[in-house]
């Protein structure tokens, strides 16, 4: 990961996230089959472009942990979410 982390500085923040993930911070039962997912953003020859979108997720994770910060708005929106996934699920059923 040290050659991903020296060609994009961003691709730090990915480097220690596949790191996370190999050691079992995120659950003890590592599963093997990501294994080759992980190797191949590592390698660079990320087929699922895990790694292209990465920094794009990040930021919006980013946003997200500022808006929680703000009980109030947090709970607005989440309200407001769920009020409008009705008209999402009408769509869906409607196969519109």
């Amino acid at each position: 990961m040290a050659g991903l982390a020296a060609a994009n500085p961003a691709s730090a923040r990915i480097a220690a996230a596949v790191e996370a993930v190999q050691s079992g911070v995120f659950s003890s039962n590592f599963d093997a089959s990501l294994q080759a997912l992980l190797d191949s953003i590592k390698s660079g020859n990320d087929d699922m472009f895990v790694a292209e979108d990465f920094e794009s997720y990040m930021a919006a994770q980013d946003r997200i942990d500022e808006l929680y910060k703000s009980e109030d708005l947090w709970t607005n929106m989440s309200i407001t979410n769920c009020l409008n996934s009705g008209d999402f699920c009408r769509c869906t059923d409607q196969g519109v």
